[in-house]
């Protein structure tokens, strides 16, 4: 088991992806995919003979009103029609991960993470190189090859040890 700054692989694998689309390149999974991301309920109000089922996914609300007892359909009929009737808006409208990241003064990418009650503050390109490689990275530097730290594309970054980049910077700079 590897582990970024105390944070278990396995978490963070189910809480970020990378996705080179996204200006930081990496994004935020929902907490909880099955259930938790989407909001749904089914209610009957006080005064009618219908069933209202509302679902919530990214940001747009759907309604149905779906009548019982009149009709002849028992109010269990009516339930189960609403639970379907939510499942299939879920398949037709997958949720969009969010974009997640903030800028630093110097412009790099900064990542927050909750675990066990604690912020995390990490870079993103470290972040970014821990998920898409198997190499463990606690004690060394991933810096970017092109030295520009605002892209955090995966074929920009690279591991090194701390002495081994500070050795590169000092060579860069003698033949400028």
């Amino acid at each position: 088991m590897r582990y970024l700054q105390g944070v278990p692989e396995d978490f963070l694998k189910k809480t970020f992806a990378y996705d080179p689309a996204s200006p930081s390149g990496i994004v935020r999974l929902r907490r909880y995919p099955e259930k938790g991301a989407r909001s749904s309920h089914i209610c009957k109000p006080k005064e009618g003979t219908y069933l209202l089922a509302q679902i919530k996914i990214n940001g747009k609300n759907y309604r149905r009103r779906l009548p019982f007892g009149w009709n002849g359909k028992l109010q269990s009929e009516a339930r189960l029609e609403a639970e379907v009737w939510i499942s299939t808006i879920k398949i037709d409208n997958p949720e969009k991960p969010s974009l997640t990241g903030t800028k630093d003064s110097n412009g790099c990418w900064l990542v927050n993470i909750s675990f066990k009650g604690k912020m995390i503050q990490v870079r993103a390109h470290r972040l970014i190189y821990f998920l898409c490689t198997d190499i463990d990275i606690e004690g060394m530097d991933v810096c970017h090859i092109d030295t520009n730290t605002s892209k955090n594309k995966i074929e920009n970054l690279r591991a090194t040890k701390k002495q081994e980049r500070s050795q590169n910077t000092r060579r860069l700079t003698r033949r400028i």
